[in-house]
């Protein structure tokens, strides 16, 4: 009877998104790329030591590469503002720090300008004293207000309850309890505030499909865990209400989350059961050849753009990617997807295998500095990392046993970490016993290697042979059987 009622009550909210998609969307109701959103911070009784800074996690993998990294350090104009650009490519969330104690949710659209003053002579009470003015300063009073009232996002409670390990029914029903209290919370301010009929109907989407994800997400975590036994037949009746190719959920990146993950119940078990090297050679032409057949219009566009960016183009299938992308130029009339994609691919491209691997100085854990020409003569498998990275730390005891491997030989494993402080990066690689060689790079160091190396995911790995030259920029993880790679190039 409980989960009856649930599924009525998000079919009403489901109703009231389509309600509102009939009015008209604003012409940045889409994907805009080359258009950065800009944060104009003026701050008011500050002092010498203030600081501020931006970060964001981008939903396509080459706005990161235009960004070259998430955290963004900046110093004050002749006006003494901040001025912070954030290379999104929709209308998206971002978030501002101040004095480091801070991470405020701020809503930017592309190529629009928002102007922020915030009195810092109370730095612990900052949401009281911040005040927007621009094109979405009222979505933004609403993103303050949301977190001086309910602190903890919708998609981390949502993550919290998966992490709990949950029965899938159960979980279900506790994430559905908390999509109607954050959509009535929502619903209640736009009363009183009247946001936007456009941001209303983005909101909920990102509130349904952010459900959606986790739903699904929680599915597939138990059949990886559990291959060759079936799933709850209402494990996946939540999709019964769920609109698969929904034009009106084009900008929210929750959407596309969802429809990646609820993808992969169409994957055969033999799949999972896999080699991860054979796994992601099938995995990503697989759920491209679902979304031709579930997908249409600008929806289809974006996700595939999603699915090569992230899973082909990202783990070195570039050839895949090159066929994807002539495939795609015969297909469509607008090509801002396929030449947003071209683009990274030959980004990707321009550090090619033989090429002189970027140069390097940088600081060791013992306060020596340490340049890439002082490992002529043995083969290098760079790790670029940071503290806090789930990935980074998975690969690390497969990291300590490559160490352990080759200790005889002319091999190093170089850990270079970025976007940490040095006090951090030093308490982490102890607390870790991080093996090999770590470098520290700051922050001038960390855009440049980004922007050298073409890294746009962590862990990145680069293998380099004895002669300082690219042998791969994308070489199997550690985890993945890299080493049989490290033996070619030692035998050299």
């Amino acid at each position: 009877m409980k989960s009856n009622f649930y599924v009525f009550i998000i079919s009403l909210i489901l109703l009231s998104i389509l309600s509102c998609s009939q009015e008209s969307k604003p012409e940045f109701f889409t994907f805009q790329f080359d258009k950065p959103a800009t944060l104009i911070v003026k701050p008011i009784n500050n002092g010498k030591n203030d600081s501020i800074s931006g970060w964001y996690a981008p939903f396509l993998s080459p706005d990161y590469m235009n960004n070259y990294k998430t955290i963004e350090k900046v110093s004050k104009n002749e006006n003494g503002e901040y001025v912070l650009n954030y290379y999104i490519s929709s209308p998206s969330e971002v978030f501002l720090s101040v004095n480091n104690i801070s991470r405020l949710p701020i809503f930017l659209i592309p190529g629009d300008s928002l102007f922020v003053s915030i009195d810092l002579s109370d730095s612990s009470d900052l949401l009281e004293n911040i005040r927007f003015d621009g094109k979405s300063s009222s979505i933004n009073n609403y993103k303050i207000y949301r977190r001086a009232l309910l602190k903890e996002s919708f998609w981390d409670k949502c993550s919290n309850l998966v992490r709990a390990k949950l029965p899938i029914m159960k979980l279900q029903h506790a994430i559905d309890s908390i999509t109607i209290e954050e959509m009535d919370f929502f619903d209640s301010y736009n009363l009183k505030e009247n946001l936007p009929a456009w941001y209303i109907n983005y909101q909920r989407s990102e509130i349904i499909y952010g459900a959606a994800f986790h739903k699904a997400y929680n599915i597939n975590s138990w059949k990886w865990d559990n291959i060759g036994k079936s799933i709850t037949a209402n494990g996946y009746i939540f999709v019964d209400n769920i609109v698969i190719n929904n034009d009106d959920a084009l900008i929210s990146s929750k959407y596309y989350y969802f429809l990646w993950q609820y993808f992969e119940r169409f994957l055969s078990d033999t799949i999972f059961k896999m080699e991860i090297s054979e796994r992601k050679q099938i995995i990503a032409p697989r759920l491209l050849e679902i979304s031709d057949s579930l997908l249409s219009g600008e929806v289809k566009d974006v996700f595939n753009t999603f699915i090569i960016s992230k899973f082909v183009i990202e783990t070195g299938m570039y050839q895949t990617a090159k066929e994807n992308i002539i495939k795609q130029k015969f297909e469509k009339k607008d090509l801002k997807y396929v030449d947003y994609l071209e683009k990274f691919l030959n980004d990707k491209l321009t550090l090619k295998a033989g090429a002189k691997a970027p140069y390097f100085y940088l600081m060791n854990n013992k306060k020596d500095f340490v340049a890439l020409s002082d490992f002529k003569g043995s083969v290098l498998l760079l790790n670029f990392w940071f503290p806090g990275c789930k990935g980074c730390l998975m690969e690390i005891p497969y990291e300590a046993k490559l160490v352990k491997k080759f200790e005889s030989k002319n091999f190093n494993l170089v850990n270079i970490c970025f976007f940490s402080s040095e006090d951090n990066w030093l308490k982490a690689i102890k607390k870790i016993d991080m093996k090999g060689v770590n470098l520290f790079a700051n922050d001038n160091w960390e855009k440049k290697l980004i922007n050298t190396y073409k890294i746009s995911s962590y862990p990145h790995y680069t293998l380099i042979d004895k002669e300082g030259n690219i042998y791969s920029n994308y070489p199997k993880r550690p985890s993945d059987g890299v080493s049989e790679k490290i033996l070619d190039l030692l035998a050299k």
